[in-house]
């Protein structure tokens, strides 16, 4: 900014506390307006701000002493220049848009830096340029950067170079600073010392002088442009002639115009460097109150916002004021108002909460005076369509105002009670009271009061409406639903809402509907004789509601414990009526609409009817207890676009994996391991044991924005939608394998969604257990595992069972061989023991004979007890040893040849290894030395036969050897089947037998039997 030197002492003594008075000066001029601040304490990177401009994704981008930052309505993300032209190059002292989205900025050392597109185009003049600081930077429509500097140069940079432009292109001479402007058709506006003109061609064409010498240029949105010179306003359009639009004053010496901007609207705004900011409306100039006075930037953003950045005061969002307060300041005796109502003429009637009666005419409020005629005791007003007033009193009394004055209505022994809280004047001109100090309901029809008799479980009645279809309702601080039917009152309690609830307010819709305001229970409906309710865990603001009104916009506003709000009607009823899940409120908060600056929060007001009203002009006015509140729903801030959605960044932990750079690219995007989400979002994986992932997104709608709604979601981990107001961030815990995709959408405060909005797909990657292969693998391990497992239970399983069939079929031979057995020797015996009998019966005259037979039986009982013996043995498991088989064996030879007159000599081992014999091997390796000795017996002639047994750990050997005739050959004669038969026990049990012999010498039989592997020993 340029500083008169001169200024005197006491003139710079008058600034410091001009200053430090941050416009309290403007504050009382500026009620239709509102400024919402932010600073360092906001977030802020410096309270300086010296550049502003908006790209086209939405975001806020300003330039400051700390360098670059961008907005989006709640956070301030810092972007230093030194990430992009490094040191010694910090703060940015100037910046424009460019025309196709980037950004022009200007460096505090000089520099000229264009971004755009991932592009850094930076001009760095020598040491000689870098002495003058920059003031302001424009681009023409070849997009060429135009830079004024503050000692009044001025250059242009464009393709690389920057050129000077000086007095060979006509720039006129001089240390005043130049003010540059380019019209949306490429026509490049100067303005120095007075002197307005053009760019043409290579050269600077003056088209205007102006008296003066400090001034401002700005585009006029209608052609041509705005210049002001020392405080008076000319328009000017080439080929026409210079209007001039005025002055105004600022408060302080010293102040000169720091910038100027035109809005969409066509207001023009002007900032100065020590009298704040001004507005030109086309008729007058106002000053508008900002935080502070030192104005150097201005823009106006999409949604038609205007953003005013300060010199040490930070930056502020100035917007029409949509809500006012009127207190004692506006003329009200005092801040609490206890009824409203408008009359036919457009007044608006008041009573206060002392009971004063205030009347509102052409905006200023005035208090009706006590007289003879009026005690001011007002508790409730209600206007008639005749135009009085009816106003009911704590003291026994009901007036109208009429023509000017109070009439006493009838005779006041006719009320039934002391104090009147509620007035309904019902469509057929009908007025209804109800009263307190008793409980009363009263009706007034043509002149005459009838009384309503009220259940005696009735307490104060503070609310009341008729509904269109003619029905008056009230509604007690018990809860009590009261409707007049006729002339009756029934009691609608327990048939619509079922329990009572303390009731603060009823209003009836043109629907038929008639709406409920309960004391801790949120609203209730009762539409076509169905009631139904709607609480703050459905959307609702708050459960607290003390008044209600529609709009005609189709918004229902509320007055409640937590200050205003409102909620579209079709969002109630649908609801209501099922079709709905939730409503979304939109908070009249003090620090979004400016409704409380530095006072407490608002809280609504309740306890007498009617206490809110629409009045004709369509404001809405609600009491609040420290306020009227007057709301203007054309002044509200809307935006009829949705909101652009973006996903700002995701992390793991502390480390950025994603963020938005947009076509500027200055962020973190780039860098390694950092993708960048205005791209192609492709490549976003997570190791197996990532820490918990975070997601910041925004919706870039700058009107509102406390009432921005967010609804988010991870495909792959939620199962529904999840909602969110103030917190931009979603936070997960650790995810498992798999695909994701999160996304979130947005509405601004006019319900208006963005149905598509933001996404990020992504993949957790596996550990390598998780992976396909070692699935794989392990799968293909398992299912070996199982057919091996299978596969030896199988064969488990068949081996037991061809065990168990070899057992049965070795039982079954037993049996069989048993039987055979018993059959050949015990039967054969038997049978001839009989014959003989027989014979020695029919020999019974022959004693010789007698004793012959006899003899015979007692000899062929002696074989079939031994055959017996023999078959017990073999059969008797507890035989099933080696050691008894030796045992048996040997005795069997030494019984036998003792019999037959032969010496027997055994050889048998001392000692006998603990081994099993089966029953079948046992029995067919006995039978064979049987058959050996009973051959050696029958054929041999022997004297002489020796038995010798020797067992090892592999096999059982046994030799039965004789001195008899021998043999040169086996006999060929059918006794040669027993020697077959010794050969094919000992195959049928896997052993062997040899018969060797000589003539003369005797014979020999062999036997060898090997251990089988599953023949155990007795001792294991």
């Amino acid at each position: 900014m340029h500083l008169n030197p001169r200024l005197s002492i006491w003139w710079r003594l008058m600034l410091a506390l001009a200053l430090a008075a941050n416009g309290t000066l403007a504050a009382t001029n500026t009620s239709s307006w509102i400024r919402l601040p932010w600073s360092s304490a906001d977030g802020l990177p410096n309270n300086t701000v010296h550049g502003l401009a908006q790209t086209a994704d939405g975001f806020l981008w300003l330039g400051t002493p700390n360098g670059l930052a961008r907005f989006d309505g709640v956070r301030f993300e810092e972007l230093p220049t030194t990430n992009i032209i490094g040191a010694p190059h910090r703060g940015v002292v100037a910046m424009t848009a460019s025309r196709d989205g980037g950004l022009h900025l200007g460096t505090d050392r000089g520099a000229v830096i264009s971004l755009n597109k991932g592009r850094r185009d930076v001009f760095v003049p020598d040491v000689e340029l870098s002495k003058p600081m920059i003031h302001s930077l424009t681009e023409d429509v070849e997009g060429a950067v135009w830079t004024c500097y503050r000692n009044g140069n001025v250059r242009k940079v464009a393709g690389g170079r920057s050129t000077q432009v000086g007095e060979a292109e006509g720039f006129p001479t001089g240390g005043e600073i130049c003010s540059m402007t380019c019209e949306p058709d490429g026509r490049l506006w100067f303005l120095k010392r007075g002197q307005l003109g053009v760019w043409r061609g290579n050269r600077f064409e003056v088209l205007q002088r102006v008296i003066g010498r400090a001034g401002r240029v700005a585009v006029a949105g209608d052609g041509g442009v705005w210049a002001c010179v020392d405080f008076r306003l000319y328009k000017y359009k080439e080929g026409g002639t210079l209007a001039d639009h005025g002055s105004f004053h600022p408060r302080l010496p010293g102040t000169e115009v720091s910038v100027m901007l035109e809005s969409r609207n066509g207001i023009l705004w002007i900032g100065t460097t020590f009298s704040g900011l001004y507005r030109y409306d086309g008729k007058s100039f106002e000053t508008v109150a900002t935080t502070h006075q030192e104005i150097i930037s201005l823009i106006e953003d999409a949604e038609g916002n205007i953003w005013v950045g300060m010199g040490g005061g930070g930056l502020n969002q100035v917007r029409p004021r949509a809500v006012t307060l009127e207190t004692t300041e506006a003329g009200l005796p005092v801040p609490t108002v206890s009824s409203l109502c408008e009359d036919r003429d457009g007044v608006i009637w008041a009573a206060m909460q002392n009971g004063a009666l205030a009347r509102n005419v052409d905006g200023r409020w005035s208090v009706i005076p006590n007289d003879a005629t009026w005690a001011g005791d007002a508790m409730a007003v209600a206007a008639d369509p005749a135009g009085g007033v009816w106003v009911g009193t704590k003291t026994h009394r009901l007036q109208r105002w009429e023509n000017g004055k109070f009439v006493p209505w009838g005779d006041t022994n006719r009320m039934k009670s002391q104090t009147i809280h509620t007035l309904v004047v019902a469509t057929n001109n009908d007025l209804w009271l109800g009263e307190d100090s008793p409980v009363t309901v009263q009706r007034l029809h043509n002149g005459v009061l009838q009384d309503f008799e009220v259940p005696p479980d009735v307490r104060v009645i503070r609310a009341s409406a008729q509904d269109a279809a003619g029905n008056v309702w009230f509604g007690d601080s018990q809860g009590a639903l009261l409707r007049a039917a006729g002339d009756r009152l029934v009691d609608e309690t327990a048939a619509t809402m079922g329990s009572p609830q303390p009731i603060r307010c009823l209003y009836a819709t043109p629907d038929g509907s008639l709406w409920i305001g309960f004391s801790s229970l949120g609203v209730g409906r009762i539409k076509d004789g169905r009631y139904s309710a709607i609480r703050a865990r459905q959307g609702l603001q708050d459960d607290g509601i003390s008044q209600i009104v529609a709009d005609d916009r189709g918004w229902l506003w509320f007055g409640g414990d937590r200050g205003i709000f409102k909620v579209r009607q079709e969002e109630l009823d649908g609801v209501c009526d099922g079709k709905l899940n939730r409503v979304r409120s939109v908070n009249y908060g003090p620090a979004e609409y400016g409704l409380v600056e530095g006072r407490p929060s608002l809280q609504a007001n309740f306890g007498n009817s009617p206490i809110a009203l629409r009045s004709r002009d369509g404001r809405i006015w609600l009491a609040m207890r420290t306020a009227l509140a007057v709301i203007d729903p054309d002044t509200v801030p809307r935006s009829s676009r949705p909101p652009p959605v973006l996903l700002t960044r995701m992390a793991v932990g502390d480390r950025t994996v994603a963020t938005y750079g947009g076509k500027l690219s200055v962020t973190s995007a780039g860098e390694p391991g950092v993708v960048e989400l205005a791209g192609d979002r492709l490549g976003v994986k997570l190791p197996p044991n990532h820490r918990p992932p975070r997601f910041d997104f925004t919706a870039l709608s700058f009107v509102g924005m406390d009432n921005i709604l967010f609804r988010f979601r991870l495909d792959g981990f939620d199962d529904d939608w999840r909602e969110t107001r103030k917190d931009r961030t979603a936070e997960y815990p650790r995810l498992p394998k798999g695909k994701y995709e999160f996304r979130v959408i947005a509405c601004n405060s006019e319900g208006i969604w963005n149905d598509q909005g933001a996404s990020l797909a992504f993949v957790v990657t596996p550990f390598f257990w998780q992976t396909w292969w070692f699935t794989s693998a392990v799968l293909l391990a398992f299912t070996g595992a199982v057919i091996a497992v299978v596969r030896y239970v199988s064969f488990r399983r068949l081996r037991a069972r061809l065990l168990t069939l070899e057992q049965q079929a070795a039982l079954y031979k037993e049996r069989a061989r048993i039987a055979k057995d018993i059959h050949d020797d015990l039967g054969a015996s038997l049978t001839q023991i009989s014959l003989l009998g027989e014979l020695a019966r029919q020999d019974r005259e022959t004693p010789a004979k007698v004793g012959d037979h006899v003899s015979v039986i007692q000899n062929t009982a002696r074989r079939a007890v031994k055959s017996l013996d023999e078959i017990v043995w073999a059969v008797n498991p507890r035989n099933d040893t080696l050691a008894h088989f030796i045992d048996y064996t040997g005795q069997f030879a030494l019984d036998y040849l003792r019999l037959a007159g032969i010496r027997c000599r055994l050889d048998l081992p001392e000692q006998v290894p603990a081994r099993e014999l089966s029953t079948d091997v046992r029995h067919n390796l006995f039978l064979v030395v049987k058959e050996a000795i009973n051959n050696t017996v029958k054929y041999a002639q022997a004297t002489e036969l020796r038995l010798r047994i020797a067992a090892s750990e592999d096999k059982l050997e046994l030799t039965v050897e004789d001195n008899g005739r021998g043999f040169s050959h086996p006999p060929e004669d059918g006794d040669t089947d027993g020697l077959r038969n010794m050969r094919q026990r000992m195959i049928d049990i896997g052993g062997q037998c040899w018969i060797q012999g000589r003539p003369g010498s005797g014979a020999k039989i062999s036997i060898t039997f090997p251990w089988p592997r599953d023949l155990r020993k007795t001792g294991d």
